[in-house]
């Protein structure tokens, strides 16, 4: 049983936040991986301590968590686009050396902030947390052992 706090649409598909009384939290839930609907006739209102944006913000996407530190050198062939871009409220953006720059923003270290830097290739440069840096270097030797 869900309380149904709000539609929202990002990246292509909707997700409903709401109240989720089995786990006793608010959650996300990908509408498309929904199987059964069945409308209920018990009423419910949005807790008040319950804020859309806040709960979003340490999520890089959809997931969230404890936000973290963390900072991504991006080289000379992809800063411009890296700067362009609003990719979290949190962000920061410096110069880094030969034409890169820093991305620094306080997220969670979710699959989906992983799989943005891994999509930057060798192109972007974990410089911290350490457990960020191992994780993507460890999935890189993966990679790699896949070819």
């Amino acid at each position: 049983t869900v309380d149904p706090y709000r539609i929202w649409f990002f990246k292509g598909s909707f997700y409903l936040v709401g109240f989720c009384h089995l786990r006793k939290e608010v959650r996300i839930f990908s509408i498309d991986r929904i199987r059964k609907l069945t409308l209920t006739e018990k009423s419910f209102t949005v807790r008040d301590d319950f804020d859309f944006d806040a709960f979003m913000q340490s999520g890089f996407g959809v997931a969230g968590g404890v936000p973290e530190t963390v900072r991504v050198e991006f080289d000379e062939r992809v800063a411009r686009y890296i700067e362009d871009k609003v990719w979290h409220q949190s962000q920061k953006i410096t110069p880094g050396s030969n034409g890169s720059v820093v991305f620094k923003a306080c997220v969670a270290l979710t699959p989906e902030l992983k799989s943005w830097i891994l999509n930057w290739g060798s192109h972007a440069r974990v410089l911290e947390p350490e457990s960020l840096r191992e994780d993507i270097r460890t999935e890189a030797e993966k990679i790699a052992g896949l070819y």
